[in-house]
């Protein structure tokens, strides 16, 4: 295996829009070959985690045609589109989107089950948001990345995939619907093989990967626990230390309940809020969603 060349395909989809999974199933297609770790964030100036770019390079199999990852924050930050395009003029996209209110709700309740959100409720972390992304002292020590906290503002699809239209063509995307991803068949399989030039022969059962159906019971401990674990954190490594692995498995096991319904009148509001930018993104994407 050789290293040294960038990636020519980018996975991009706003958080909880099932990259992780069509990460994996892609990593599976012969002459695909996806970053060992998915989020590396090396194009983004606001959250990267991958920021050294030896350490970048290592992580894709130089020898394959198609070279892969998938990191959410291309989409909402301003910057990627360009810093991509600098260095990746050729690159192709998949980009998968969801209902952006129930997308909303999911990102939610991971972020309380990752002990990223101390917000007790949907409705209040809402009501937070706009304050929240004023805030430069909320910027500088929010946990995780910024654009993770704005639930509806992340939603706007339109204005993001605009940022990568400037810079190539439309015939450089492919847009997929998050329930093509959640019913994944033949179909979508050869539509996505077909965009990349590939035989049409591929078809791996496709994973179920970061399913969210429970949230913190108490957001505070998962917040006290994971901020004391996060500085053992390493995106390069491939395999948790037993005792931290441990001390997750028992918080989840002690404080993880269903996640309840999203409201309706939340539902409505946020697709409201978004009315024309959801115009927008059928006008460039197709997607009624």
């Amino acid at each position: 295996m050789s290293s040294g060349s960038l990636p020519n395909l980018f996975v991009l989809g706003a958080a909880k829009c099932g990259t992780g999974s069509l990460h994996q199933w892609l990593d599976s297609v012969p002459d695909v070959s996806m970053s060992r770790v998915k989020e590396p964030n090396h194009f983004t100036e606001l959250f990267p985690r991958v920021r050294d770019r030896a350490d970048y390079l290592s992580l894709f199999d130089g020898d394959a045609p198609w070279r892969g990852e998938s990191s959410h924050t291309y989409l909402t930050d301003p910057g990627s589109a360009q810093l991509i395009f600098s260095e990746v003029p050729d690159a192709r996209f998949i980009v998968s989107l969801r209902d952006p209110a129930t997308r909303a709700h999911s990102l939610y309740h991971h972020m309380r089950r990752h002990g990223y959100e101390w917000l007790g409720t949907f409705e209040a972390a809402l009501a937070a948001e706009p304050r929240r992304l004023r805030s430069p002292r909320f910027r500088r020590w929010c946990p995780q990345y910024v654009n993770n906290y704005a639930y509806v503002r992340s939603g706007r699809y339109g204005e993001q995939l605009e940022r990568y239209l400037e810079h190539y063509e439309p015939d450089r995307f492919l847009f997929l619907c998050f329930d093509d991803l959640a019913t994944f068949s033949d179909e979508t399989a050869s539509t996505i093989l077909r965009f990349l030039d590939l035989p049409d022969d591929h078809r791996a059962s496709f994973p179920e990967k970061n399913v969210i159906g429970s949230t913190a019971n108490r957001a505070w401990l998962h917040h006290l626990v994971h901020r004391a674990m996060r500085d053992r954190d390493d995106p390069l490594r491939t395999v948790e230390p037993r005792r931290v692995a441990r001390a997750r498995a028992m918080l989840d096991r002690h404080n993880l309940v269903d996640m309840p319904p999203l409201d309706d009148v939340l539902r409505a509001e946020i697709r409201d809020q978004l009315r024309d930018d959801l115009a927008r993104t059928r006008e460039l994407t197709g997607l009624a969603l």
